[in-house]
Parts: structure tokens; C-alpha cells; sequence
């Protein structure tokens, strides 16, 4: 049956959507709740949003008291706080992340691009399962003309994110909720946080700002968000040049890295807002007990930050704050934990299929693992190396790859090798005599050699539509 939730007008507060049902104990837990009816659960939710850095969650970071939607939702779910995504590009990230593939699988070495047709996705697995897939995302790179999340219909794929087509959104809820047999997914592939930050978020009603921000007067704070607003691929690409261009002195730089981060942690606050919103409508409409919902994002985003190369960027990074991201699940017989193991974006679609049990072909391609049991406390957590890579050129060059394993990860970037202690990349251990160290540097050689096997140079796009593309994202001039 569907549980009616509680539900609370006040959006900004924290669990103001809470379905007020008690999580299964270890005790209660067995194949029974698996599912009710033996029936597979009514919604599926995959939102993925875009360029999210991790630590800016309450659930992930220190508590800023700044997501307190995303922070209720995640007290009633799985938390896995080690999940690495494929690539710091959208396009490879998303195309990882719905296929549990790496770039060898899905084909996405470098963004924007059409994926193979050949290629099984998550929103195959859930409508050979019965599912109606829905697609909402304004994320370019992972468009659904690019065969994205290729079992959405065009009548039911928006080139809009979920958030702008809530009308849509409730008419699906209102069809769920009147008929228990109804089996609908909803995938999204959008952001509300990329660079360059909206400047709307920041002056929004309640946004508390950072204490920095708060000593700036606002004369200045705005002459400092043009600033940012007016150079951000300089600002990004090309830091130290940039500003001996626009004669900024060492207060200027300050402030600014005060403001920028201000902006973005007023765009995550707005993210948090649409994110409650979306909660709100289930619990309003009693699904929340019959949905399976995934939160999760493509890449991170690094901001002001003295060791990388890019500021308020992301792209071809391979630093921690770009690299890991959030993941956090929900789901009928998922216990409310946080898991430290390493998990991947390969794994996000082979642990949906799990968890509705999808009617799965005998070959998927599928890389990635089902963590659903261990979701479910039924299965050990796995010992899992997650490996990504900054994107290829068309001649085949390459920045760099990364490997995390256990509490290490290794880089090799622009053909220098690297470990570092997770998460803190400041300080480089690399012993080549440490047995640990050199398997993880061979572990990275093999996957860049297994990689560059497959990669084609070929580009199904025109450089004009490429550029097209590329541009109105910010990352090229």
C-alpha cells in the first residue's frame, strides 16, 4: 500500500517533508518488505543534477544548515559518502552514470557527442520492466537528441529541467497516486549550480550570507560579481593572468573569492529548494513509500583553490572535489545508513535495476555493480576501485586519470604520477617501493591503455555544433 506522509507547509525547513515513517530495523527487515504485493515500486526518481560539489551538503560537508531538504531526504536513505564519477565532462559523466559503462562502453570520450544506439542505458532496463521513462534535463551535453536516456519517448522528454515542468511532473504524481498499477520513471540530466553562478540566487529571499560577504558593502559586492560574471572563462581557464589583467589586488582577490563562493552556495540553497519542492509533491500525494529515489550528480566543481590549475571550474580536473560527488538512495527496504566504500557512477544503473528488480537482457555491457543488497543490508559493502579520467582529444591526447581505492588515490596527470590520502590532495606520498602504491600506478596504465584502445577520434557532431555547444556552457571562449 501507499503511506500517506506528513507533510509541512514550510519548504526551508529542515525534514519539512519527512513521510514521518519509522525506519526498518535490522530485526524487522526481510524478503516480505522487499516489496508489498510483490509488486515493483510505482516512481522511480533518478535526479541528477549537474556540477555539485559534495562538500556543500549538509549530509557531506560541515553542517552549513544550507540543504535541509537534501539533508531530510538523506536521513531516511542510504548515504554513500565515497562515490566517484567517470569524468569531470558532463557528457562522459552522464553517459557513465546512465550506463554503467566506462568511456570503452558508451562510447563518450569527450563532450558534446552522440551516443551508439547499441549501448543499453538505465531508462532501457526500467521501460523493458514495465516503466513509462520520462526525461527533463537542460544539461546540453546529455540531451536526449544525443540518444540519452534512449527509452524516452519525444512526447514524454522535455528539453526543460523537471523544475520547469512542475505541471508535468504533478499530472505524472496524480496518475501514480490514483493508480497503483501505474509504473512511471522519471530521469533528469540539468543544473541549477554551473558556472557562471547566477547572481539572481545570491540576492533571493533567504539566503543567509557568509559572514565575509556580510563585511563587503554592497556597492563593491556588485562591482566584484561583474567582475566574475564578465571574465569567467579567464577567471576559470587562466587565473594568475587574468587578474594581473584586470589590475586586481591582493584585497580584490580576497573578496572575491568570498563573493564567487557565495554565489555558489546561494545557487546549491536554490537547488535544495527545488529538490523539497519534488519531495514535497510525493508526500503530499502518499508515494514517497512507493518510490525508489536516487539524488545523485554528474561531476563536483572545484572553487577558489590554490592547488588546481581551474578556478570555479571543473572540466579537465582530476581533484577530489570535482571527482566526488553525492549519492544518496531511497527505497523501499533500504536502510538509513552512510556507507564509506567506494562506489561509482557505473554502478548508479545496475543498483536502479536492482532495486525495482528490472527484467534485465542476458548482455547489458553493464561495468558497474548492483549494490542494491548491500543498500538493503543483505550483502557484504564491495571492495571497488573507481577509476576516471579527464576527456580526450580527437588525436587521442589525454590530461589525465585518477583511481581511488580504500584511502588512497593515485593520479597520473599529464604523465606525472601522484598518490595522494583521501580525500586530502595536498601532499604527494608516492613510493614507488610501496607494493600498494605501485599497484594502484599499474592499475591506472592499464586503464588508460584499455581506453586509448578504444578510442576512435571520431565525432558525430560538426565543429560548428560543437562549438555552438561548448560556448553556451562556458568552455570555450
Amino acid at each position: 500500500m501507499r503511506l500517506l506522509g506528513i507533510v509541512c507547509a514550510a519548504l526551508a525547513l529542515a525534514g519539512c517533508w519527512k513521510s514521518g515513517v519509522e525506519p526498518v530495523s535490522e530485526n524487522d527487515r526481510g524478503p516480505e518488505f522487499l516489496a508489498i504485493d510483490d509488486g515493483r515500486p510505482g516512481i522511480v526518481i533518478l535526479y541528477a543534477t549537474c556540477t555539485l560539489n559534495a562538500s556543500y551538503l549538509d549530509v557531506y560537508g560541515e553542517d552549513l544548515g544550507i540543504t535541509p531538504n537534501i539533508a531530510a531526504f538523506a536521513s531516511e536513505g542510504a548515504v554513500l559518502t565515497r562515490h566517484r564519477t567517470e569524468a569531470g565532462n558532463s557528457g562522459m559523466a552522464f553517459a557513465a552514470l546512465f550506463t554503467g559503462q566506462h568511456a570503452d562502453g558508451h562510447g563518450i570520450f569527450r563532450h558534446p557527442n552522440v551516443m551508439s544506439e547499441a549501448v543499453y542505458d538505465v531508462s532501457e532496463a526500467l521501460a523493458d520492466t514495465g516503466y513509462e521513462v520520462h526525461y527533463f534535463g537542460n544539461q546540453p551535453m546529455a540531451a536526449r537528441e544525443f540518444n540519452y536516456i534512449q527509452a524516452a519517448a519525444p512526447e514524454h522528454s522535455s528539453k526543460l529541467p523537471l523544475h520547469g515542468e512542475m505541471d508535468r511532473v504533478r499530472a505524472l504524481l496524480d496518475r501514480a497516486a490514483e493508480d497503483p498499477s501505474e509504473r512511471i520513471a522519471v530521469v533528469t540530466a540539468f543544473t541549477v549550480t554551473h558556472s557562471p553562478y547566477d547572481e539572481q540566487a545570491l540576492y533571493s529571499g533567504g539566503v543567509a550570507f557568509d559572514e565575509c560577504v556580510k563585511a563587503i558593502p554592497k556597492e563593491r559586492l556588485d562591482r566584484l560579481i561583474a567582475i566574475y560574471q564578465e571574465n569567467t572563462f579567464g577567471l576559470s581557464r587562466r587565473y594568475d593572468e587574468t587578474v594581473a589583467e584586470l589590475k586586481l589586488s591582493d584585497q580584490d582577490e580576497v573578496d572575491l573569492a568570498c563573493a564567487v563562493e557565495s554565489l555558489y552556495r546561494a545557487n546549491v540553497v536554490k537547488l535544495d529548494r527545488l529538490f523539497g519542492q519534488l519531495m514535497r509533491e510525493l508526500v503530499e500525494r502518499g508515494l514517497m513509500e512507493d518510490a525508489v529515489i536516487v539524488f545523485t550528480a554528474d561531476h563536483g566543481e572545484t572553487l577558489r583553490d590554490e592547488h588546481s590549475d581551474t578556478q570555479w571550474s571543473h572540466g579537465q580536473n582530476l581533484r577530489t572535489d570535482v571527482m566526488t560527488v553525492p549519492m544518496i538512495v531511497r527505497a523501499p527496504g533500504v536502510v538509513p545508513q552512510r556507507h564509506d566504500f567506494v562506489s561509482r557512477s557505473i554502478d548508479v544503473a545496475p543498483t536502479i535495476a536492482g532495486l525495482v528488480r528490472a527484467a534485465l537482457p542476458a548482455e547489458t555491457g553493464w561495468e558497474g555493480v548492483d549494490l542494491s543488497g548491500v543498500l538493503r543490508g543483505q550483502a557484504d559493502a564491495p571492495d571497488l576501485p573507481a577509476f576516471s579520467h579527464t576527456a580526450f582529444a580527437k588525436d587521442g591526447s589525454v590530461r589525465g586519470f585518477a583511481l581511488l581505492k580504500g584511502d588512497l588515490v593515485a593520479w597520473e596527470d599529464h604523465g606525472e604520477v601522484s598518490v595522494f590520502r583521501y580525500p586530502d590532495e595536498t601532499e604527494d606520498v608516492y613510493d614507488p617501493a610501496n607494493p600498494d602504491h605501485a599497484g594502484m600506478v599499474a592499475m591506472l596504465a592499464e586503464y588508460r591503455a584499455r581506453l586509448s584502445a578504444a578510442h576512435r577520434g571520431d565525432d558525430t557532431l560538426s565543429a560548428e555544433e560543437s562549438e555552438e555547444i561548448l560556448r553556451s556552457m562556458g568552455y570555450i571562449e
